[in-house]
């Protein structure tokens, strides 16, 4: 176990004696419903009558780099006296340190050395190792997911990285790069080039709803044509995409193309809500009731009407 998640679980190691419980790193451990279990598990087995304990979770194993370095605050759970624990984590040497939320949240571990290396060069595009690791530095804070939070240095360097890097490097930057509103043309036209094999090889929950927000926001007459390929390829990368791209569009002339969506297995909620909602738009309805009205004429395939009935009780919310 390298970097900081070395020094971090070492501690834990050192903690982890008396009635006080350090669970080590394990990426088995899901969520905090398991990791308390687990805590109370072993203090059962040392005979701890009231004991202590932390952990943190694989939900939460995102902020260390490929280096084991921290990108961000790593969670902390716990159980048992809430002073007891701030004590003993308190104990942490630097370069890290403690920040408490209170009796009713988590302990934070921070990295006092993050700021040092986020004032590094930034790394070359074809480096896509350390471009990844950058991102994840860049984008772990919540204020700095949005390209309001990004310096013109910070905004450069990603579109940088879409024109020049490797396809490895583009996939997992076009989630960040493509929401810059200025980003140039000759990344932007590396995206065009080759946005099929991009987005196929992005994390999974990266759709190409921005992308087409991005066609749609410079009146890119290759937007229709970028739709007709989401809608042939079965991924709901794309499918998915363009069903919550034409959701949030809300045209008429998207019907057509929103019921086609909609008949798709596995069906695509938001195609469904999307023609209900421009449904109703364009009939001047309450969207409950032009879904109530799909129902009962038979319109939509038997999955799409599990939306449908949900839609007809409680509208889009």
């Amino acid at each position: 176990m390298q970097g900081e998640r070395g020094a971090i679980a070492a501690f834990f190691r050192r903690i982890d004696r008396g009635d006080f419980v350090a669970l080590p790193p394990d990426p088995q451990r899901y969520d905090q419903g398991e990791g308390h279990a687990e805590a109370r598990a072993v203090a059962k087995r040392r005979r701890i009558g009231h004991p202590h304990w932390v952990f943190w979770h694989r939900q939460t194993d995102w902020v260390f780099d490929g280096d084991g370095d921290l990108t961000a605050g790593l969670l902390i759970h716990w159980g048992g006296d809430h002073a007891r624990v701030r004590a003993t984590l308190s104990g942490i040497p630097a370069p890290f340190r403690i920040v408490d939320h209170g009796p009713g949240g988590a302990f934070e571990i921070v990295s006092d050395a993050l700021a040092a290396r986020n004032e590094k060069p930034f790394p070359d595009p074809s480096d896509t190792a350390a471009v990844k690791d950058r991102i994840r530095r860049l984008t772990a804070p919540l204020e700095k997911r949005r390209p309001e939070g990004w310096s013109s240095a910070e905004r450069d360097w990603l579109a940088a990285v879409l024109a020049h890097g490797d396809l490895a490097a583009q996939a997992y930057a076009v989630r960040w790069a493509v929401q810059i509103p200025d980003l140039d043309d000759e990344a932007f036209e590396a995206l065009m080039s080759d946005w099929k094999r991009i987005y196929s090889h992005a994390p999974r929950d990266v759709l190409v709803w921005t992308f087409l927000d991005a066609l749609a926001a410079r009146e890119d007459p290759r937007l229709d044509e970028v739709l007709d390929e989401c809608e042939r390829r079965k991924s709901s990368v794309f499918r998915g995409g363009a069903a919550y791209f034409l959701l949030h569009r809300a045209l008429p002339e998207d019907l057509e193309r929103l019921h086609r969506l909609a008949q798709l297995t596995p069906v695509i909620s938001a195609a469904v809500q999307g023609w209900v909602k421009v449904r109703a738009a364009v009939d001047g309805r309450d969207a409950r009731d032009v879904a109530a009205q799909a129902l009962s004429d038979g319109l939509f395939s038997e999955a799409a009407a599990q939306t449908l009935a949900r839609i007809a009780e409680r509208g889009i919310r």
